[in-house]
């Protein structure tokens, strides 16, 4: 193992893992102006809320599995390794279910979901007939929570931390940069 890569690693996900976790996280809650206290304010977007939350499964997972060109692997694997272990009861998401929702969302803005906010949380992951109830406020609750452990858990293992670091990389989420403009 590369200490000086490790220590490296280490450095930057101490010091850059919250800005990571409030981008996946607390872009959901802005985009769909939901407030720590449980309330919205009026104008979210339930829609893009949701969009968001499978874009955050995806890079979460790519951090986790340092997966180049296997966006369900991603997916499947952060959902299992702890979205599923986040919930306080006994549903859990049905992965091939959540690929579905993503790609009916990011390739056709077709849910096949019915996604909801305001609503009894008792519906979450209740099926009627063929669709299936999201509560956004237990889904954002399931990330933040997954995120913790994710989080516990990357900042104390060397090895996971060398594959995020590897994956981040090639892959740094959306932020500022410099432009230089040459001649």
């Amino acid at each position: 193992m590369d200490k000086d890569k490790l220590f490296i690693a280490k450095e930057f996900f101490n010091a850059r893992i919250d800005q990571i976790g409030d981008w996946c996280v607390g872009d959901i809650r802005r985009c769909s102006r939901f407030k720590k206290d449980g309330t919205y304010e009026q104008g979210g977007a339930l829609v893009g809320a949701f969009i968001l939350w499978v874009c955050a499964l995806d890079y979460l997972g790519g951090l986790l599995t340092n997966s180049h060109n296997d966006s369900r692997f991603r997916i499947i694997s952060f959902l299992e390794k702890y979205i599923n272990k986040a919930r306080k009861d006994s549903k859990r998401y049905n992965a091939q279910e959540i690929l579905d929702l993503r790609d009916g969302l990011v390739h056709s803005y077709c849910p096949n979901f019915l996604l909801v906010n305001s609503f009894d949380r008792k519906f979450h992951l209740a099926r009627t007939g063929e669709r299936v109830f999201l509560v956004l406020e237990e889904v954002i609750e399931d990330m933040e929570n997954a995120f913790k452990q994710f989080k516990n858990d990357l900042l104390s293992d060397d090895k996971m931390i060398l594959t995020a670091f590897d994956y981040y990389k090639k892959y740094p989420p959306v932020g500022p940069i410099k432009i230089e403009f040459t001649k």
